[in-house]
């Protein structure tokens, strides 16, 4: 899993940095990521929308941000084909990927005075010959 998140390139994607494997509990492993300022709903509305602006409400920054959410729902879809969910092609393990949209699941970074949007939250599940493994991710943080 921590490899595979490695090769995504989209640059809303959060990109791990190590995983932990706990010595206790073989099933478990902890992927760790750089921090991040906060979520979309710690942003509140007034950096979101902006009354009467030309992009139909949305503020600059709503807008920009808008936009990479839907720029890495694509991204995802295009490399995990899929109907409502994302599978890999050419393999013998299906993968499938969803990805949690929530604003408070989705993350941002302060960059250069503005908010850069990073997803990292998702459920991938594999399946095929005698392995079915579904694996939750949850973001850990350092700063």
């Amino acid at each position: 899993m921590y490899k595979a998140l490695l090769e995504f390139t989209h640059p809303n994607i959060l990109k791990p940095v190590g995983i932990w494997e706990d010595p206790h509990c073989h099933d478990v492993a902890y992927i760790v990521f750089r921090g991040v300022d906060g979520t979309m709903a710690q942003l509140g509305g007034q950096t979101m929308f902006e009354e009467g602006n030309p992009y139909n409400g949305f503020s600059e920054h709503g807008f920009k941000m808008f936009r990479a959410i839907f720029s890495t729902i694509d991204h995802v879809n295009s490399h995990y084909a899929g109907e409502g969910t994302s599978s890999a092609r050419n393999t013998q393990l299906e993968l499938i990927m969803k990805i949690r949209l929530d604003q408070a699941n989705i993350y941002y970074k302060m960059v250069d005075g503005e908010p850069l949007v990073l997803l990292g939250n998702m459920d991938i599940y594999y399946q095929g010959g005698n392995l079915n493994l579904q694996v939750h991710i949850i973001l850990f943080f350092f700063f």
